[in-house]
């Protein structure tokens, strides 16, 4: 076209074109692609050049530097270094590709044992064990004020002596199942599941600032939900207390064996409100500071004063109104 030698095209910008094209390779995020074009524009390159000399014979080839810009002169070393330039960022396009796949897989590894490790304490929880390079620290606590929801089955004990062990795990697994939904929609964190009882935090380790309504919202949601549900043939009444207070939340085991949990007089409270219940004949019961804390939210419904274990005044309890009946809610 331009009715110049062969060595004329050595010097065309045309050769940033071929960093282009390798590194186009790269969006493929496969090192093996980078390095088959780099070496394919590198070959292409030299035979480029051997037919360029050729061409031209020896009287062609220059090693001043000078005359290789200003004419048609080729200067060998000088068309090496592209050479060498293809090479180098070809294998530093195949480094860094290689490098981000080792980190990818890292990061997915990491993101597995997470989430792994989620269905045995807390989300948030399972991200410090990973930060702490998979070793969970036993030693880090968290203590504040928290709403504890307890759960127990009524009559449960008599219902599994007609179970074979099979059905029985397979109703305790769906009664679970029905349970836990409205308590993580509602920012709860289910800390153990204790024969056919739930014990949940709000508020910690996740943080939820309304976590007394919530509490209460996920208990009247599961009293809700177990009217609407048979588990193999059988409806199943549930006993709630919720108790809100200062509890201290941590790991709990050996290094090798771990779980979550929340301790603290606040969470026996809860669990004696829920035993109450049988009692007062009521279905759900809470204690005065969650009242205190949901107060204008529900239509609370006073039970009794109680005296409970490690506290020197009485305790009033209350129950939750049916919104459309003000009955006590069954």
């Amino acid at each position: 076209q331009y009715e110049q030698p062969a060595s004329f095209y050595l010097k065309a910008p045309t050769l940033i074109y071929l960093f282009i094209f390798i590194s186009l390779r790269a969006l493929r995020f496969e090192a093996l692609y980078v390095v088959i074009a780099g070496i394919v524009a590198a070959v292409g390159w030299i035979l480029m050049l051997l037919y360029s000399v050729h061409e031209s014979g020896m009287d062609g080839i220059t090693r001043d530097y000078v005359e290789y810009l200003t004419s048609n002169s080729i200067l060998i070393g000088a068309e090496l270094d592209k050479v060498i330039s293809i090479l180098l960022v070809t294998g530093i396009l195949a480094v860094g590709i290689s490098r981000s796949q080792n980190l990818l897989k890292v990061s997915l590894k990491n993101a597995a044992a997470a989430q792994d490790l989620s269905k045995f304490v807390p989300d948030v929880i399972a991200e410090q064990i990973k930060e702490d390079s998979q070793q969970p620290d036993l030693s880090r606590t968290e203590s504040g004020e928290c709403s504890i929801l307890f759960i127990d089955l009524e009559s449960f004990t008599t219902i599994s002596e007609s179970m074979s062990p099979t059905h029985l795990l397979e109703t305790l697994n769906e009664y679970f199942a029905v349970a836990a939904e409205p308590i993580h929609r509602h920012g709860g964190v289910i800390n153990q599941f204790q024969g056919d009882a739930i014990l949940a935090s709000f508020n910690i380790p996740q943080k939820n600032p309304d976590h007394a309504r919530e509490a209460i919202r996920s208990g009247l949601e599961i009293l809700s939900r177990l009217k609407q549900v048979q588990f193999h043939g059988f409806n199943l009444k549930a006993r709630i207390g919720i108790n809100t207070g200062n509890v201290t939340g941590g790991l709990v085991g050996i290094t090798e064996r771990v779980h979550y949990t929340v301790h603290g007089d606040d969470v026996n409270i809860a669990a004696r409100l829920e035993q109450l219940n049988k009692q007062m004949g009521t279905r759900i019961l809470v204690s005065e500071e969650t009242m205190r804390h949901a107060k204008g939210s529900f239509e609370f419904i006073r039970v009794d004063e109680i005296n409970l274990r490690g506290r020197s005044a009485p305790t009033m309890i209350y129950t939750i109104g049916d919104p459309e009946t003000g009955e006590a809610v069954s």
